[in-house]
């Protein structure tokens, strides 16, 4: 499990609009080479989606009803006090996270606010901490009502997608955060694009 501050800039596991500048002008880059294998989305893993296999959390929701809801028993009413923090991963962006992170396989994919133009898509090794790679997106002109913010990324194939606030479409790579494609989606440009993408 792990809980993800509102107004601060850690992740904490515990134990038990107009069309913006290309992403491919910001590589990734890769921090730690110690990654756990990639495992590529299928239709029906996200169908199942965590109640079926409560090591995934594969939608920002946990499933395609969005229900947050976990069958996992370990942590119960009486050993909860016991939890401790297991690692630290800090942002070093002081912004309000709306985003869910995502555990794909023995991965977890991270998102952050806009600051000065640019919001981040981290890979983290998902039992400790360790950045994978890191991917800066440069964001455009934009306008929005509420915040520099975003809802996470979505997750399909050997991808993540993420939804930009000036009106892209952009497919990462899972195995090292470059950039797939992307695409324009500028018909919507008048909107906010916070939310990922989900597949149906």
């Amino acid at each position: 499990m792990f809980f993800m501050s509102l107004r601060r800039s850690f992740i904490l596991p515990f134990l038990a609009g107009c069309a913006g500048p290309s992403a491919r002008s910001a590589p990734a880059f890769v921090i730690d080479t110690a990654t756990p294998p990639d495992l590529a989305v299928t239709d029906s893993m996200l169908r199942a989606g965590h109640s079926t296999d409560p090591s995934q959390w594969l939608t920002y929701g946990g499933d395609v009803s969005q229900r947050r809801f976990s069958p996992l028993k370990e942590i119960t009413p009486e050993n909860v006090g016991q939890l401790r923090p297991k690692w630290i991963w800090q942002t070093g962006v002081a912004e309000s996270f709306q985003s869910t992170p995502l555990v794909v396989g023995g991965a977890m994919y991270v998102t952050t606010p806009m600051v000065e133009q640019t919001q981040r898509v981290v890979k983290l090794n998902a039992a400790t901490g360790k950045v994978l790679w890191e991917t800066p997106v440069r964001i455009g002109t934009a306008l929005f009502c509420c915040g520099p913010n975003n809802r996470g990324v979505a997750a399909w194939g050997d991808k993540v997608f993420l939804a930009t606030l000036d009106a892209r479409l952009i497919a990462l790579k899972m195995s090292d955060g470059s950039v797939a494609w992307e695409a324009s989606i500028e018909w919507l440009q008048t909107y906010l694009h916070p939310t990922p993408p989900a597949k149906t």
